[in-house]
């Protein structure tokens, strides 16, 4: 081996390697171990023979998270591999990035209005008024597609960039794009998580002690669930729109916390999907040794709770969500 010699390359200086993959490596890292973490909760769940219970509807969403997020996670091991043994480092590499690299955000976006689009149904058939049920679900129309827009714009400016054609004004701006697409997404997150929350509540709120501590479990779920994405895709919108100018290194630091958000998105639609779920499941079937007709009524509103919920998954023809009851606002 003492006759193999050292051969001359152009390589970037070490701040601008440090600069580009230092956070991407630690996107590549988060997204890797939160797949191992929602990949062994579908496991576990399906399994358990739990998936089955869902409708048609709850596990097409499940398992497109789940297979999207293997393909994702696949190009960010591509990706950590390539920065590992790569020798081709030039500061021209690091500027205009490379296409793999430039399509993350791409699959990574899809996969989150994929799970927006899921969860935006659970929020809008719990909307006791059909007018203010269209409202939010043309508002969350809009959400969806200023993010499609965002994080194409910055594929068709970067790639654009990459092979040097002359600027658009709409795509030269790839920061711009990306703060356009993490502030619509971090939105949508917020906006699903307030009107499950507020609808729950308006069904819900005023009866037994029972009830309204199933009220309690389920508005928590409902923030958790925002939480997940929503925190992370605020801190990148921000560094978003400071470092927005173009594709500079500054850029590169957002990607510590976008590249794990699909994997975030996962866990998310999951936690609402199952959580949700086993909270009515388990106060529709706890014992009760009290059989007075108040505890009698909340368990046929929790009951109804639990339809509510399942009447998204098996949503009947013609119908634009379940009915209000007697004591629905």
């Amino acid at each position: 081996m003492t006759d193999i010699q050292d051969v001359p390359a152009l390589v970037a200086p070490a701040w601008v390697v440090a600069y580009a993959y230092g956070p991407a490596q630690i996107g590549n890292t988060i997204q890797i171990f939160l797949l191992g973490v929602f990949t062994t909760m579908f496991a576990r769940y399906a399994s358990a023979g739990e998936l089955r219970r869902h409708g048609t509807l709850g596990q097409v969403a499940l398992w497109s998270s789940l297979v999207l997020n293997w393909i994702y996670t696949g190009l960010c091991v591509y990706e950590s591999y390539y920065a590992a043994v790569s020798q081709k480092r030039a500061v021209h590499d690091f500027f205009h990035g490379r296409p793999i690299r430039i399509s993350l955000a791409v699959v990574g976006g899809s996969i989150g209005v994929l799970t927006q689009c899921f969860l935006s149904a659970h929020a809008g058939v719990l909307i006791p008024r059909k007018a203010w049920r269209i409202v939010f679900y043309v508002w969350m129309g809009l959400l969806m597609a200023t993010q499609v827009v965002g994080y194409v714009g910055q594929f068709v400016g970067a790639i654009r960039d990459l092979r040097g054609l002359p600027d658009r004004p709409f795509t030269s701006q790839v920061g711009t794009m990306f703060s356009i697409w993490l502030w619509a997404s971090a939105t949508a997150d917020i906006s699903i998580s307030l009107v499950c929350a507020s609808s729950l509540k308006s069904r819900l709120h005023g009866y037994t002690r029972e009830v309204d501590s199933l009220l309690h479990r389920l508005v928590i779920i409902c923030f958790r669930t925002a939480a997940y994405t929503s925190l992370m895709a605020i801190v990148a919108a921000i560094l978003a729109t400071i470092y927005h100018a173009n594709f500079t290194l500054h850029l590169y630091i957002t990607l510590a916390f976008w590249l794990g958000l699909p994997a975030l998105y996962g866990i998310a639609l999951f936690t609402f999907s199952t959580s949700s779920r086993e909270a009515i499941k388990g106060r529709a079937h706890a014992p009760d040794l009290n059989t007075s007709a108040a505890v009698a009524g909340d368990e046929g509103r929790i009951q109804g709770i639990a339809t509510y919920f399942h009447c998204i998954e098996n949503p009947p023809r013609g119908a634009g969500g379940p009915r209000r009851g007697r004591h629905g606002q």
